[in-house]
């Protein structure tokens, strides 16, 4: 049996400037917003009298709405990250205090990260992005 493999192209037809018309074909995108925004924030934490291990604060697993591209496959569009990490941003210091309210201070506040879903592949990475050691905090944020 043979095997044949068709790909789905749009056409669509373009009118020139003297009005003769110009097909041209396109392959087709996925859906916009075809998966949320999944991350996780962290922050390194100052350590305590008695503490073994460095402390770090994390945050659950947070799904948002994404920025219209998010999870397309191809280059990114211009200023998709910029609008993903803006909505990061927007909770990075109710996410901060909560760390804080552990009794624990941040040890600088460009030690805040995250962890998302951006690139096929990236879920495994963000679901092991969690506390590992009994000085870790965690904290759970709308």
């Amino acid at each position: 049996m043979k095997r044949i493999t068709l790909t789905l192209c749009l056409s669509v037809v373009l009118l020139t400037q003297n009005g003769h018309a110009q097909a041209t074909s396109q392959k087709p995108t996925e859906t916009a917003n075809a998966k949320p925004l999944r991350f996780v924030m962290h922050i390194g934490m100052t350590n305590l009298p008695g503490d073994k291990s460095n402390s770090n604060c994390y945050s659950n697993l947070m799904d948002r709405t994404a920025p219209t591209g998010w999870g397309d496959k191809g280059f990114a569009r211009p200023g998709l990250m910029d609008e993903a990490r803006a909505i990061l941003e927007e909770l990075k210091p109710k996410f901060i205090a909560a760390c804080e309210k552990s009794g624990r201070k941040i040890t600088h506040i460009n030690n805040f990260s995250y962890t998302w879903n951006r690139y096929e592949g990236d879920e495994a990475q963000l679901l092991n992005t969690k506390a590992r050691v009994p000085e870790d905090v965690t904290v759970k944020l709308d």
